[in-house]
């Protein structure tokens, strides 16, 4: 397990790993270990031993599967019913002349500011 010195988000764990290692130096204050596909060397400070049970050390993980989600089937504009109640014109938008007065509870009024007045 090889220690990261950064900065770490919330639940980041602060180990990654286990990595392979593939030499140990002479003088025993560094390993190479493989990371990520690359050839590191690191310091024996910044690791950990990883006790990896003897079966799991050759297996490649599996690609996750594939799941298809179904999608909603959508509905057909030529059979949808038209509502009585619902104005088949459409509507234009138009501002209020005036803005509402808004009083709170002790009686002072509230003022809003238009959206996007610059």
């Amino acid at each position: 397990m090889l220690r990261e010195d950064s900065v770490r988000r919330s639940m980041q764990p602060p180990y990654s790993g286990p990595h392979r290692v593939i030499s140990r130096a002479e003088d025993g204050k560094t390993w190479s270990i493989d990371v990520k596909g690359k050839q590191v060397t690191v310091s024996v400070d910044r690791i950990k031993p990883a006790f990896v049970e003897h079966s799991l050390v050759d297996l490649v993980p599996a690609p996750a599967p594939r799941v298809s989600v179904p999608q909603p089937a959508q509905p057909d504009a030529t059979n949808v019913p038209s509502c009585p109640l619902v104005p088949s014109a459409p509507l234009t938008a138009t501002p209020p002349t005036h803005t509402p007065q808004y009083t709170t509870r002790s009686g002072r009024r509230v003022h809003f500011s238009k959206p996007f007045d610059l």
